[in-house]
């Protein structure tokens, strides 16, 4: 089944458009910035790899307090909204190993799977990916899903505003330059956050 081709996001989500239409293409260009010239070395996983934790860097910086990070799954937390970062197939669906949690999101059953609650406020699943562009990295398609399990239910494609330039790209710096605490406070298994909330 064809999804749905929007002309425009939700009426909740439209405040939030452009910065959610920044995320790839400065994502995207983050990436390019630190590992161009190591690229034609990468395998396809580290590159996807790395494309990602570029894009969730982006993400975190657009919108602080907004995200969620647990059990590996990096959500930012829009309303009633959890949307996850991926590259997505030319059929707009995600190229994933298909784990519980990931199947719970498909599925629009997040709360559940996390808290345990059969009747947690309802969650919408959202995906926010881009489509590679092979011929020219910098020029992939940003688009927006809603899944139906396996399939998509609606997607809407992420532009740019007329004439406006992507913000500053963040400096080409290697993931792991940030100053480190001489002492690390230690850690229970919960969940990393940018805000109170969590995935209720």
């Amino acid at each position: 089944m064809n999804p749905t081709i929007r002309e425009s996001l939700p009426d909740d989500l439209q405040p939030h458009e452009l910065n959610l239409a920044r995320i790839v293409p400065e994502g995207l260009s983050l990436y390019a910035a630190r590992y161009e010239m190591q690229r034609a070395a990468m395998s396809i996983k580290t590159e996807r790899c790395g494309i990602n934790d570029c894009l969730i860097e982006v993400a975190k910086k657009l919108f602080p307090g907004d995200w969620i990070q647990k059990k590996g799954l990096f959500l930012l937390c829009i309303g009633q909204y959890r949307i996850r970062l991926n590259k997505l197939s030319k059929k707009l669906r995600i190229a994933q190993n298909q784990t519980q949690l990931t199947l719970a999101f498909l599925a629009h059953k997040l709360g559940e799977m996390v808290t345990g609650d059969l009747f947690s406020p309802q969650i919408t699943s959202l995906q926010l990916g881009y489509v590679p562009d092979n011929a020219a990295l910098l020029n992939s398609a940003s688009w927006i899903v809603r899944p139906d399990g396996q399939s998509v239910d609606w997607a809407y494609e992420m532009r740019m505003e007329y004439g406006q330039m992507p913000g500053p790209i963040p400096p080409a710096t290697s993931p792991d330059d940030s100053p480190k605490p001489t002492v690390t406070p230690k850690r229970s298994d919960s969940s990393e956050t940018g805000t109170s909330q969590g995935l209720k």
